[in-house]
């Protein structure tokens, strides 16, 4: 795993424990919006000037992980989002050509297909667990 998907991962722990100790979500809210219970599967390849769900689907999977920086999904395969896939190719060791062929969708599947978080049920105040161990990165 990358650095950077290391950090992401990290830094939406730690926001999201600060959003339950401050009172702003409970831990089922944040494992719904962490975690993915079906991966998210692309049928046809996508690029440049496309459009539809499966477009949308993708932008939010890429803003979730903080590719994709425009302020909404569009469902427009535009230059936010070619920009959003190349990094998220380049980080993955991926060719970042900024189209979502095979290798790409075949990895979207993997990563949405394993959840971050799970929720506990709290005996006292809501906690999170974490259900995978991230290894140290190799440098």
């Amino acid at each position: 795993m990358h650095i950077r998907t290391v950090f992401l991962l990290s830094l939406s722990l730690v926001s999201a424990v600060e959003l339950i100790c401050f009172g702003l979500a409970s831990a089922q809210t944040i494992s719904s919006s962490t975690s993915n219970t079906t991966p998210l599967v692309i049928t046809r390849p996508l690029y440049y000037g496309m459009s539809g769900s499966d477009v949308s689907a993708l932008q939010q999977f890429l803003k979730n992980l903080g590719y994709f920086t425009y302020p909404t999904t569009t469902g427009y395969y535009g230059t936010f989002t070619w920009k959003a896939v190349a990094e998220f190719q380049w980080d993955n060791g991926l060719g970042s050509v900024g189209i979502v062929g095979p290798k790409t969708r075949a990895l979207i599947v993997k990563q949405t297909n394993t959840s971050v978080f799970s929720t506990v049920t709290p005996t006292s105040p809501t906690t999170l667990a974490p259900v995978n161990t991230v290894p140290a990165p190799k440098f």
